[in-house]
């Protein structure tokens, strides 16, 4: 294992004194930690400051409570979204005492901290940051003449922050959230250059490239570019020659002077201007400029002015308890210049950018194809900048400071790769939305962030964990999402930071969010005390999921251009016939550019191994990608691609005839259809065959297989993916599987593992429990198994050598199960209600929403289930010496703790809410009490029967449909009585979807309640 955090090496030193043992006596690590696992090893959360709203006892409240549920850190962020200011500006003399007093907090507590790198949640900027720091963007204005005539004239210079009105949405009130007043950079325009091109002919629109602003970096593309095949009108294709550079004719004070020739001119006057974009949702006293995200010096000002205090403020808990700097996805729009650009890149490209100026303006200038080539050239230049200059920078000064650097690597409207930027990030990060199925490029995120780590040899992949959507607040609970966890698992994830835990010092639940966004693992959410058992779930998966190293057989090359969106790299996109059970991996320029060849397997310095490689569906490709391939087939790589046709970018001389040189070398005669394969070396290029067919060529079988034992049909999966999701790492003489049913039906397979001369084992997540397979059989090079899963059940199966393999009981579903009694009738049920409680009976398990009673109907929280009953187990077949005993819930809204004869039985959060009953059951009479939380929807609805006694706002500074707090009210601080006492929750959100007529959510306790035994096999 390399690349571990110093934490995480310090944690597993710390528990090597009580590993188990195998039956050799040798220490087991591997099953010792997945047992109980190191504090390391558990999820962490997104900590949001609320806009001042912060005091020193509501910190250290908040983080015990962390600890308490089975948290090993948070991230710390700052943000205002839709909430009024408090009392403690950003940046203040008070916050900083307030941050130092979290990282002693934290630090006493055991537990990790992160921060992010400023104020709000994208990007990098503040209030200190200068016009001439911040970003730029090309920006012109035209005037037209018609000569010969002399032309003295005043040059005009472009409206400042052009964006307000041009950008996202086009809705100027919408965009100021974006956009720092205008009056902040107005006037700050520096000239590049100013020419003279012919005029659009009279009566005629302009003909421009399909996409030509975005294409010329004023934005992130949408698909990846493709040259427009179009032919332009040769009237509005400007001749190199036509175009003039006539910038020595205009003075410093925008005064033209020029003899313009005979011919209709337009006069362009570009420059280059601050965008404007500000650093967003920011708090109090943190909203500014973003810097210049092409300038290391601008990275260099803004951690000397900002982050070089929280290192010091920091000091001794570098590498120890604060272990480093984040950012969330890039949304703070393009840039596509800065006063270094142009020397940036005549140094990458060899010529004179602003010589061409002319094409981002939109015109064809010598033709469609010139153009595209210039502008290619262009937004790669532009995207390695910004890769280089901030996300790499960024990276710089926090290993100097002795920090890491954690990142989600993708986000709209940026100018980069974002498989480039995953290559700067020591902690890369994804995102994914709880109870959303729809947002399909999260996979592919996941799967960007997850490959860098698989590629650079790291082993944390983290994750912005169920974000929740406004639709749906509230809504989220362990149980509900942990299938949608477990398939992010699958594509590389191994470690949850959960969106979100908002600080609310005022203590009056739900209380404050973050606006409106945000799922709510905070400890005022109703299911709050019930967590831990999947904390540490989460911990036992993410344990064995950083272990040695990911298994893949495919390396897929995402190419050298700029910019290059994560969702353009999804799977059923870039590789449509690779079979579901072979994974795969990304490969950015870098990458591409260290591998070599061992035995025929691809290398990576650091990371994992591929059999292999394949390149992207491009008409493009440079000529070192090409030269490196071609090496790459000489020492015996096997290569799958389609023939590129020419080389990226301004040509130069003798490139096309190199080109074509090494494109014949490696395609050969392949034309992909009559003829797919040429031996180059000892390797082989593969162009039309099926991906499955060349796998199948190498005797390379599917890493994991299976067929369902039965005809059923299990519908769509609860989140979009295949039937079983599956990763497969390698760590030292074990091979761990992470297997995840994605559908909610139990269903039972015949599985095939590429492994062979190894004894399986189940691991259990959710118990930290081993299981022997002992109807195991070897195929060769393969291992097959019959496994059985639960509804969304997801496990491990380990294959060890046979001296480690020491489990004894057999698989759980290998035991016969048998209902033993029914005690779904005759309960009652006690509402904690405050300072009073209401007791129902409940002669029949119903959900709240049907009781006549309104407090109970509409309750948001606990109620408690009791029941008497007689238990007998001699009478009762099937439950006798050597029986296991358990409880089944049935149907669960939304989790519940089962106390049996005073014995605290467990906690039953996810499907098929069952605990073991096995100690606790004693002959005779014996008490049961089942305690239920539901959600926090329900009480909201309820809220809306009565008069409102919150003062609301639609001036939020947010774009999300709803109403934020004007102030927070006086009985919130205070903690007096409400004005309007049937009014029951305090929320920081307005959401118009939850009124008084909205269908109620199904709660507590829905049955059958059953004790059923289970046996041994015979």
């Amino acid at each position: 294992m390399s690349n571990r955090m110093q934490t995480t090496t310090c944690a597993l030193l710390a528990v090597a004194c009580l590993v188990m043992s195998s039956p050799g006596g040798r220490a087991d690590e591997l099953a010792a930690q997945f047992t109980s696992p190191a504090d390391a090893y558990k999820p962490h959360t997104w900590w949001h400051w609320m806009n001042g709203h912060v005091t020193r006892e509501a910190i250290t409240r908040d983080l015990e409570d962390m600890k308490r549920m089975g948290l090993g850190g948070f991230t710390l962020w700052n943000t205002q979204e839709g909430t009024p200011a408090g009392p403690v500006k950003y940046a203040s003399e008070e916050w900083w005492a307030l941050l130092e007093h979290t990282m002693n907090e934290a630090e006493r507590l055991g537990l990790e901290m992160g921060m992010f790198n400023g104020a709000g949640w994208s990007s990098t900027g503040a209030a200190f940051v200068t016009p001439d720091k911040a970003m730029q963007e090309v920006a012109w204005t035209e005037a037209d003449v018609k000569g010969p005539v002399h032309v003295k004239m005043k040059l005009a210079i472009p409206k400042a922050a052009l964006g307000i009105e041009r950008d996202m949405k086009k809705d100027p009130v919408i965009n100021r959230r974006y956009y720092m007043p205008r009056e902040k950079v107005d006037g700050y325009f520096r000239d590049i250059a100013v020419f003279a091109v012919p005029a659009i002919p009279e009566g005629q629109k302009p003909w421009q490239l399909k996409d030509w602003r975005n294409k010329a970096a004023f934005g992130k593309m949408t698909d990846r570019f493709l040259p427009d095949e179009r032919k332009a009108p040769a009237d509005q294709v400007i001749k190199p020659e036509q175009m003039l550079d006539i910038s020595q004719f205009m003075n410093a004070d925008g005064e033209l002077n020029w003899e313009a020739p005979a011919g209709n001119w337009t006069i362009l006057r570009i420059g280059y201007q601050p965008t404007g974009r500000n650093n967003h949702p920011a708090s109090e006293g943190g909203r500014g400029l973003e810097i210049d995200k092409m300038s290391a010096e601008a990275m260099d000002f803004y951690w000397e002015n900002f982050l070089n205090r929280v290192v010091k403020t920091a000091g001794s808990r570098i590498g120890n308890t604060f272990f480093g700097i984040s950012l969330d996805s890039y949304e703070v729009g393009h840039q596509n210049w800065n006063k270094d650009f142009a020397h940036s890149f005549t140094n990458a490209m060899g010529y004179d950018i602003r010589k061409f100026l002319p094409v981002i303006t939109g015109r064809v200038v010598g033709s469609v194809d010139f153009t595209e080539r210039v502008l290619w050239d262009y937004r790669k230049v532009v995207g390695d900048v910004i890769a280089n200059n901030y996300f790499g920078r960024m990276a710089e000064r926090a290993h100097a400071a002795g920090l890491q650097f954690a990142n989600e690597p993708y986000g709209s409207y940026g100018n980069t790769s974002d498989a480039v930027v995953a290559g700067t990030v020591d902690i890369p990060t994804c995102e994914f939305w709880a109870n959303d199925g729809k947002q399909l490029g999260r996979s592919a995120e996941a799967k960007v962030a997850a490959s860098a780590a698989h590629t650079y040899g790291r082993t944390l992949v983290d994750s912005e964990a169920f974000t929740g959507t406004p639709e749906r607040i509230f809504e989220t609970h362990p149980g509900g999402i942990k299938t949608q966890g477990d398939y992010f698992m699958a594509q590389g994830v191994n470690r949850f930071s959960f969106h979100t835990w908002a600080h609310d010092p005022y203590g009056v639940a739900p209380g404050l969010g973050l606006g409106t966004y945000g799922s709510r693992f905070d400890n005022r959410n109703t299911w709050w005390p019930y967590r831990k058992p999947w904390h540490e779930y989460l911990s036992r998966c993410f344990y064995l999921l950083r272990q040695g190293e990911f298994v893949g057989d495919v390396l897929y090359y995402s190419g050298d251009e700029a910019p290059l969106r994560s969702e353009e790299l999804r799977r059923e996109m870039i590789l449509p016939d690779l079979p579901r059970g072979t994974d795969y991996a990304f490969a950015n320029p870098e990458i591409l550019h260290q591998l070599r060849i061992e035995d025929g397997w691809l290398k990576t310095e650091k990371g994992s191994s591929f059999r292999i490689l394949v390149l992207p569906d491009s008409p493009w490709m440079s000529l070192g990608d090409l030269a490196k391939i071609e090496d790459l087939l000489t020492r015996g790589a096997v290569v799958v691609g389609k023939r590129p046709l020419s080389p990226p970018g301004k040509i130069n001389p003798g490139e096309s005839e190199k080109f074509q040189a090494l494109v014949g070398k490696i395609w050969g005669a392949c034309d992909s259809r009559t003829v797919t394969s040429n031996k180059v070396g000892k390797g082989v290029l593969y162009s039309g065959l099926p991906l499955a067919e060349v796998l199948q060529q190498y005797g390379i079988a599917e890493d994991f297989s299976f067929a369902h034992t039965t005809k059923e049909k299990f519908g769509p999966t609860l989140y979009p993916g295949s039937d079983i999701e599956f990763i497969h790492r390698h760590a030292g003489s074990d091979e761990i599987y992470f297997l995840s049913n994605q559908h909610d039906a139990g269903k039972t397979v015949v599985a095939k593992f590429r492994v062979a001369g190894k004894a399986p084992e189940v691991w259990m997540p959710d118990s930290g429990k081993i299981y022997r397979l002992p109807d195991a059989k070897t195929l060769g090079q393969q291992t097959e198994v019959t496994l059985h899963f639960g509804p969304g059940e997801s496990y491990f199966i380990v294959f060890r050598d046979a001296s480690k393999a020491s489990a004894v009981e057999p698989a759980p579903w290998l035991r016969s199960e048998k209902l033993v009694q029914d005690l779904s009738a005759d309960w009652s049920v006690s509402f904690q209600l405050g300072k009073t409680n209401l007791t129902e009976p409940m002669p029949k398990l119903v959900s709240w929403t049907e009781l006549k009673n309104e407090s109970a109907k509409y309750h948001s929280g606990n109620a408690t289930y009791r029941k008497t009953f007689d238990w007998q187990p001699n009478a009762r077949p099937g439950s006798g010496a050597g029986s296991k005993l358990s409880l089944h819930l049935g149907a669960v809204q939304v989790i519940a703790r089962v106390v049996v004869n005073g014995k605290d039985c467990g906690i039953a959060w996810k499907k098929p809410y069952r605990v073991d009953v096995t100690e606790a059951l004693k002959p005779g009479e014996n008490t049961i009490e089942i305690t239920v939380a539901n959600l926090w929807v329900n009480r909201i609805i309820g809220d809306q029967q009565y008069p409102d006694d919150i003062e609301w706002t639609s001036q939020t500074g947010s774009t999300a449909a709803g109403q934020g707090l004007a102030c927070i009210p006086d009985w919130v601080k205070n903690k007096t009585e409400r004005p309007h006492p049937e009014r029951k929750a305090f929320y920081g959100w307005r959401w118009p979807h939850l009124t008084a007529d909205k269908k109620l959510l199904p709660s507590g306790l829905l049955g059958p309640v059953m004790i059923q035994s289970t046996q041994p096999p015979r």
